[in-house]
């Protein structure tokens, strides 16, 4: 069974099997959405009823429109879910800033369960992921510090953090910089990646122990910048970085189904991806995504998944953006190509690939 059999099916309530990290999951993806349109508080069962949400329209930030109509609507006829309210819904987005901001605040079975949306197909998305790469601040952090002290201060409720891929990342970074978080009764991070600042939760082991990070198998999101010694791994039915999607992950006795070892390819991928980055300086991480992302602009790139669909049909105009840099910038990006090719080589072996900085090849 995945995701969507377990809440299609499920009919117990909340007295008979207590909110679990499956729930906790369903949320995260709830967040995928559009609900600027409602008026809150609103019943969670009442969006079965509403014509916006039974179109793609309401769902273009998510991977995949067509399964969240239909895995949202499913939620909202799941008599488990009968008395959950959405209490609080705030999203922004600036592509100037590259800021991609979206949370919202459930009050369910006795909890507030505040979740914050990963990174959708937009160049604002995926921009600021790359800053993640080279700064220990982005604007979505503060947002969404912002965003919990709102909802910490006018409800009483426990609280529960949550998120899928950026999302279980952001929920992490509330949990550890967060100035009070004794009602916070766990973060739960669903394949979320780590981050630049290496050690968040230094100094702060009680806060560490309400941390639950999962990740499938084949983790490829999931393990970038992380420690598995931290990771709850999954089996999955996906491959490779499909499997980034949580209707892949394989569900039985109401919990996932749980494996010791990721697999050789997560672990390869793992090596060679972040001995790359931690291979460059920030600087030089900075300059590469202000590269990369000036030509994608200047392509007109605003959806991923519809560049990725076509990606065949881009290759023409990605090497004529790459002609067109002033010398420099052309071969700075050769560098950091290289760079990654070294890294790849070296992840065949158990070695922590040198330190290769641009300066160190010019001497």
């Amino acid at each position: 069974m995945e995701l969507m059999g377990y809440i299609q099916k499920q009919k117990r309530g909340f007295d008979e099997l207590p909110l679990g990290v499956l729930d906790i999951l369903a949320f995260a993806w709830f967040t995928y959405g559009d609900y600027a349109p409602l008026t809150l508080p609103f019943p969670l069962p009442q969006i079965a009823y509403l014509p916006y949400y039974k179109k793609e329209d309401a769902f273009e930030e998510s991977f995949m429109p067509d399964k969240s109509v239909i895995f949202v609507r499913s939620m909202a006829r799941c008599p488990r879910y009968k008395d959950v309210e959405l209490l609080e819904y705030e999203a922004a987005k600036d592509r100037e800033k590259a800021v991609q901001f979206s949370a919202m605040a459930f009050r369910i079975d006795g909890r507030i369960l505040i979740a914050y949306e990963g990174t959708d197909p937009s160049y604002e998305g995926w921009k600021e992921d790359f800053m993640m790469s080279y700064s220990d601040e982005i604007a979505s952090y503060s947002l969404a510090l912002k965003f919990f002290n709102h909802v910490h201060a006018k409800y009483r409720e426990p609280i529960i953090l949550a998120g899928h891929s950026k999302g279980g990342n952001i929920a992490t970074y509330v949990l550890a910089k967060a100035k009070s978080v004794e009602r916070i009764e766990g973060a739960y991070s669903f394949e979320g990646p780590g981050f630049h600042e290496k050690d968040i939760f230094a100094g702060k082991k009680a806060r560490l122990a309400k941390h639950h990070k999962y990740v499938p198998q084949c983790s490829i999101v999931g393990i970038v910048f992380e420690d598995e010694a931290k990771m709850n791994i999954i089996r999955s039915t996906g491959f490779g970085v499909l499997q980034h999607n949580p209707f892949s992950w394989v569900i039985k006795d109401d919990d996932f189904v749980y494996l010791k070892k990721r697999t050789l390819t997560s672990k390869y991928v793992d090596r060679a991806f972040n001995g790359w980055v931690n291979g460059l300086s920030d600087e030089e991480k900075k300059r590469f995504s202000d590269i990369l992302f000036r030509a994608l602009g200047k392509m007109d790139v605003t959806n991923f998944t519809r560049f990725f669909k076509s990606f065949l049909g881009q290759i023409g105009p990605l090497f004529h953006q790459y002609r067109i840099l002033d010398e420099s910038d052309k071969k700075f990006f050769q560098f950091v190509l290289k760079c990654l090719g070294k890294s790849a080589v070296k992840a065949f072996t158990k070695e922590e690939p040198p330190r290769i900085g641009i300066e160190e090849k010019k001497a």
